[in-house]
C-alpha cells in the first residue's frame, strides 16, 4: 500500500507539473479574447475600440530618480483606433530604457505576431520648424491586415527628469471604452509630491492610499459618442496629475512649495544672465522709438523691429529647450524659438526702460488648456511675453513675422498661464476677446450684367478671434486666392474671379477681403417672366448639424462674435419687386439675429447682423440653439422675387 500511494503520489506530481509547466508555455495573450469583453462596454458607444488593461505604475526614489513602467492592451475594431499600433517611448539622453516589447493577437485572444527591438524605429523628435533637438523617440509598429486584433505594448524606463511625472489619462478619445486602466504612485523615501485628480464623480474613480502607495482605477467604462460643440474632452474625462515638490530638471534642481517660488526659481536659475544685448542694438531701439511718447507706440515699433529681424526656429536644446538662448544669440543669428525670441523682445523692451512679463502657457487652437493653479510644476508648451502699461496689458506672440501686434489670437488666449514677474510666478488668464473685438464685416454690391449675369464687388474686414480665420489668405498668390474663393462659392454658380486683394493690418489685426468676380445666373429663372435671389446667397450656416433628442454631453460657444452683412443689389432691367422678405429680429439665450431690407426703383438694401454669446449650456438646449441657426439661415435664404414688366 506504502509503495503504490507512493507511485500514486509521484503520477500526480508528475501530472501537476505538467499542468503547471504547460499552463507557463501558455500565451499570455489567450487572457484577451474578444468574446471576453463585458457586455456593458461592447456596445456601439466603443466602436472603435476598447481598452482591456491600461497601467502605470511610478516609483519616486530621489529628487532626480524615479522608475516608471507602462503597459498598455488594446482591443482594435476598425481603422479609425488603427493608432494604436503606433506605441512612441519618448526619451532623452538621460533617460535609461530598461526594457520594451510588443504582442499582437487574433480575436480569439492567440498570439500572432511579437514585436521586439528591431520592431520598434529610433527617430529625432524634430519636426519641420526644429533645428535641433535632443530629444528622441522608439517608435513601435504594426499594419493590420484584418479586424478585430488586440495589441499589447510595455515599456519600463528610469528617468532623472523628474520635474515631468507622467500623468494619467485613462481616456485616450471618443468611441472608446475601457475595461481598465490603473495609476499607481509608490513612495518609499516619503518624498513631498503635489497630486491633482480631475472629473473623478463622473467616471466612478476608485482612489485608495495605503501608506506610501497611491493607488487610482477605473473599470467597466463604455466609450463616448463625439457630439459636436461638446466641450473640451478634459472639461469631464478624468484625470490626474503629480509633480514633485523638490525636482530636478534635466541638469537643474528645484524646489517649489507654490507658484510664487517656481517662478523665482525660474528667474534665477533658467533666466539669469539671458538679457546680453549688445550695446549697438540698444542704441538702434533707442533711437527707434526717440520720438514716441505713448509706451504701446513704442512697443509696437519695437515688436515690428523683431518681426522683421527674427523667425521662429524650434531648437530644444538648453536645459531640455526650457532655458531660452541668450539675447544675443538671437540678435546674431536672427532666429530662436518661443522663449529665444520672447527674451530677445523682453530685452529689446528692457533696453528702452518697458517692464515685461515672460509668460508659459498651453498654447493651442483647438483646445483650450488651463495652467494647474495646485500643481507649482513644469507645465505648458509655449512661451510669449506680457507687456503691462497703465492702460492695459499688451500681450506679444513673438513667433509670427506676419501675426498682428497685442494679438494672441485662438492659439493663446483667455487661458491660465504662468507669468514670471521680479516677484515670482503668478497665474493669470491670458488675454481675452470680448465678443465686441471679433467681428467679421461683410459688405457686397452688384451690378446687373447681360445675360442674367452680375459683377461683384465684395469687401470683408476681420478683427479679434475672426481675424484667425482669414490668416491662411495673407501669403497665398491671385491664382490660388482665385481658386480658393471659387471653391468657397461654387453653390452660385459660374463665379469668375477678377481680382483679389487681401490687406494684412497688423497694427490693428485686421485682414481685409476685396473681390471682384463675375458671376453667371445669378438670379434663378422659373419661368420667362419671374426672377428669383436670396437676400445673402453667400450665406452658410457654421452649425448645420442637426437637432438631437438623445444628445448626452452639453454644448459650448468658445467665444462671442458679431457678424454683419450689408447687400446693394441693382433690381434687375424691365423688372419691378413683386415680394420681398420682412424685417426680422429673433432673441434668444445664445444671442441675437436682426434683418431689415428696404427697396427703391433701381436697388435693394439689405443689412443683416448675428450677435452671438459665449457660454456653456446644457445638453437641453442644444435643440434650441440649432433652431437659432436654423431660423436664421431660413431668412438668409429668403427669396426676392421680381416679375418682368409688361
Amino acid at each position: 500500500m506504502y509503495i503504490y500511494a507512493q507511485v500514486i503520489a509521484i503520477q500526480m506530481y508528475r501530472l501537476f507539473f505538467f499542468v503547471f509547466f504547460l499552463g507557463f508555455l501558455t500565451p499570455k495573450g489567450q487572457v484577451f479574447p474578444v468574446s471576453e469583453i463585458p457586455a456593458e462596454i461592447l456596445n456601439d458607444k466603443s466602436k472603435s475600440a476598447v481598452v482591456r488593461s491600461e497601467k502605470t505604475e511610478l516609483v519616486l526614489l530621489s529628487q532626480d530618480r524615479f522608475e516608471h513602467q507602462y503597459e498598455i492592451v488594446v482591443t482594435v475594431f476598425n481603422s479609425n483606433a488603427d493608432h494604436f499600433t503606433s506605441f512612441p517611448i519618448h526619451y532623452i539622453p538621460s533617460t535609461k530604457i530598461k526594457q520594451y516589447y510588443g504582442e499582437v493577437y487574433d480575436a480569439d485572444g492567440k498570439i500572432i505576431k511579437k514585436l521586439g527591438k528591431k520592431d520598434f524605429s529610433d527617430y529625432s523628435a524634430v519636426d519641420n520648424s526644429s533645428l535641433y533637438t535632443e530629444s528622441r523617440v522608439l517608435v513601435g509598429d504594426f499594419t493590420p491586415t484584418r479586424y478585430p486584433y488586440t495589441i499589447k505594448y510595455f515599456v519600463s524606463l528610469e528617468q532623472s527628469n523628474t520635474a515631468f511625472i507622467p500623468t494619467w489619462q485613462p481616456f485616450s478619445g471618443y468611441n472608446i471604452g475601457v475595461e481598465k486602466s490603473e495609476y499607481i504612485i509608490n513612495n518609499p523615501r516619503n518624498l513631498t509630491y503635489f497630486f491633482s485628480l480631475y472629473n473623478q464623480d463622473q467616471f466612478a474613480v476608485r482612489q485608495e492610499k495605503s501608506g506610501n502607495k497611491l493607488h487610482l482605477a477605473i473599470e467597466k467604462i463604455a466609450g463616448i459618442d463625439y457630439e459636436p460643440m461638446a466641450p473640451q474632452a478634459s472639461s469631464f474625462f478624468p484625470y490626474a496629475r503629480v509633480a514633485l515638490q523638490d525636482f530636478n530638471l534635466i541638469s537643474v534642481k528645484g524646489s517649489a512649495k507654490d507658484w510664487k517660488e517656481f517662478g523665482l526659481w525660474y528667474n534665477n536659475n533658467l533666466l539669469n544672465d539671458r538679457m546680453d544685448i549688445p550695446t549697438e542694438t540698444k542704441n538702434q531701439i533707442k533711437q527707434l522709438v526717440a520720438n514716441e511718447e505713448d509706451v504701446e507706440e513704442k512697443v509696437y515699433k519695437i515688436y515690428n523691429y523683431l518681426q522683421q529681424k527674427t523667425r521662429y526656429i524650434n531648437v530644444a536644446l538648453n536645459i531640455g529647450g526650457w532655458q531660452p538662448y541668450k539675447a544675443s544669440h538671437v540678435n546674431r543669428t536672427g532666429y530662436g524659438d518661443c522663449k529665444g525670441l520672447s527674451n530677445y523682445m523682453k530685452s529689446l523692451l528692457d533696453a528702452v526702460d518697458i517692464p515685461s512679463n515672460l509668460v508659459i502657457l498651453y498654447a493651442d487652437s483647438r483646445h483650450k488648456q488651463n495652467f494647474d493653479a495646485d500643481l507649482p510644476a513644469p507645465q505648458g508648451n509655449h512661451m510669449l511675453l506680457q507687456v503691462p502699461t497703465k492702460e492695459d496689458t499688451i500681450w506679444l506672440e513673438c513667433t509670427t513675422q506676419q501675426g498682428p501686434f497685442n494679438h494672441l489670437g485662438q492659439f493663446g488666449y483667455d487661458r491660465k498661464a504662468l507669468v514670471l514677474t521680479p516677484e515670482g510666478g503668478v497665474i493669470q488668464k491670458t488675454q481675452f476677446y470680448p465678443k465686441e473685438k471679433n467681428i467679421t464685416s461683410t459688405k457686397i454690391n452688384t451690378t446687373n450684367l447681360p445675360n442674367n449675369k452680375v459683377n461683384l464687388i465684395l469687401e470683408s474686414s476681420h478683427f479679434g478671434l475672426m481675424y484667425d480665420d482669414e490668416r491662411r489668405f495673407i501669403d497665398m498668390n491671385q491664382d490660388d486666392l482665385k481658386k480658393q474663393f471659387q471653391a468657397q462659392y461654387s453653390h452660385l454658380g459660374q463665379v469668375y474671379v477678377k481680382e483679389i486683394n487681401i490687406t494684412n493690418d497688423k497694427r490693428y489685426g485686421n485682414i481685409q477681403r476685396e473681390v471682384n468676380a463675375n458671376i453667371d445666373n445669378w438670379h434663378q429663372k422659373p419661368n420667362p417672366v419671374f426672377l428669383v435671389t436670396s437676400i445673402n446667397p453667400f450665406f452658410q450656416n457654421p452649425y448645420n448639424y442637426g437637432r438631437n433628442n438623445d444628445r448626452k454631453l452639453p454644448f459650448h460657444i468658445p467665444f462671442g462674435s458679431i457678424s454683419t452683412f450689408q447687400a446693394s443689389y441693382q433690381i434687375p432691367e424691365h423688372h419691378s419687386i413683386v415680394e420681398m422678405p420682412q424685417n426680422q429680429k429673433i432673441s434668444t439665450i445664445f444671442g441675437s439675429y436682426e434683418m431689415s431690407i428696404t427697396s427703391d426703383d433701381k436697388q435693394i438694401l439689405i443689412h443683416s447682423t448675428i450677435d452671438l454669446n459665449q457660454g456653456e449650456y446644457s445638453k437641453q438646449q442644444y435643440n434650441d440653439f440649432i433652431d437659432f441657426f436654423k431660423n436664421i439661415e431660413r431668412v438668409e435664404k429668403s427669396k426676392i422675387l421680381f416679375e418682368k414688366k409688361s
